[in-house]
Order: structure tokens, then C-alpha cells, then sequence
């Protein structure tokens, strides 16, 4: 059952403007980048399977990096969740800044915030550090301050950003996920386009 909370939606309130941080995989987009640019590489260079372990070993933030260096993604081919694209339209103009804060590879996310042209600025993984979970919840604590940034994203690997964040958002979240989040006791507003599944 779909649950929504309007009040960012239709009333946005500008009494702090706080960021809007939104996570690309998933959250702005209905695919995940690492994936899609795995596949291509191993179609484009299946002698190179074992670079892939490799890079692995060494961390996925170098995974990452490796990957995007020899793969171009085209980011208008991407499914975009619109109701995530009508919601960030509708802060931004309330003037809150619009942040893009991925895990994806620099290359990736520089991409994606220029295709929307929405973004004031983008955070993204480098080749030492992977900016999901902990990582990412840091850099946003450190740029922003505690509870002052509102997150909108969609896994498990979000309720530690979430947990530093000011306001909540959630997209096609599982519902495992969305208890968790909801007993943190932020406000929430929850985005579902499409029943999501556990993997």
C-alpha cells in the first residue's frame, strides 16, 4: 500500500531551506550504475574478467573507478523515478540547493547531475573512498552539519544517513527498510511508483 506524506510535496515549507542530498542509484534513477557499467565492460572486454576480482580486492571504490574509466554511460537512457524528479523540481523552486550524493564514480554522477541540470553541486566516490552508508553520512555531516540536510534515498545502506539527517525520503524503499527508517522518529516522506521486493 502506497503511503505518502504531501507536506514537501504540494506545501514546502522555506522556513530553513535546508539541502536536498539525493542518491542516484535507485532514488533518482530506477537502475544502478555499477551494475549497468559492469555489464557493458564485460560485453566489451571479457579477457579482463579477472581485473574485475582484482579491483575488487582493493575495494569497490576502486572497483568503481577502474569501471568508469573505460565505460561511457549514456544517463538518458536511464528509467528515471519521476515523482523523485517532480519533488526535487518542487524544492528547488522554494530555493532549497539540490545536492546529487552518489556512491557512483565521479565520471557517473558528474554525468547524471548534468543530463537533469537541476544540481547545485555532486558528491560522489573517488578511488579511495566509497561514499555509501557511514561514508556518505560523514561527508554530508561534514559539509552540512548534523540534522541539517534532508536525504531522499531507497536501501538499507541509507538508514546511516538517514540517521544524521534532518527529514527523510524515501523511494521505492523496502518495507523492512521503511520500518527502520520510520523508528528513527524524523519526518518522512515516502515516494513508492512500483512495489519493491526484497533481494
Amino acid at each position: 500500500m502506497e503511503k505518502e506524506k504531501p507536506k514537501h510535496f504540494d506545501n514546502l515549507s522555506c522556513s530553513s531551506l535546508l539541502p536536498l542530498c539525493i542518491d542516484l542509484d535507485g532514488t533518482l534513477i530506477q537502475t544502478d550504475v555499477l551494475s549497468e557499467s559492469l555489464l557493458i565492460y564485460v560485453k566489451k572486454f571479457p579477457w579482463r574478467i579477472f581485473h574485475i576480482v582484482w579491483w575488487l580486492c582493493q575495494g569497490r571504490a576502486m572497483l568503481k573507478k577502474k569501471i568508469a574509466d573505460d565505460i561511457d554511460l549514456d544517463i538518458s537512457l536511464m528509467p528515471v523515478n519521476q515523482k523523485m524528479v517532480d519533488l526535487i523540481l518542487n524544492y528547488k523552486a522554494q530555493g532549497h540547493q539540490i545536492y546529487l550524493v552518489t556512491a557512483a564514480a565521479q565520471k557517473y554522477g558528474e554525468a547524471a547531475a548534468a543530463y537533469f541540470g537541476f544540481f547545485d553541486d555532486v558528491l560522489t566516490s573517488d578511488s579511495h573512498t566509497n561514499l555509501r552508508s557511514t561514508n556518505k553520512a560523514n561527508a554530508l555531516i561534514q559539509r552540512f552539519g548534523e540534522r541539517h540536510y534532508i536525504y531522499a534515498g531507497n536501501s538499507v545502506h541509507d538508514l546511516a544517513v538517514w540517521r544524521h539527517a534532518a527529514e527523510i525520503i524515501a523511494v521505492n524503499t523496502p518495507a523492512r527498510v521503511l520500518k527502520k527508517a520510520a523508528a528513527l522518529g524524523k519526518p518522512m516522506t515516502i515516494l513508492q511508483e512500483r512495489p519493491k521486493t526484497e533481494k
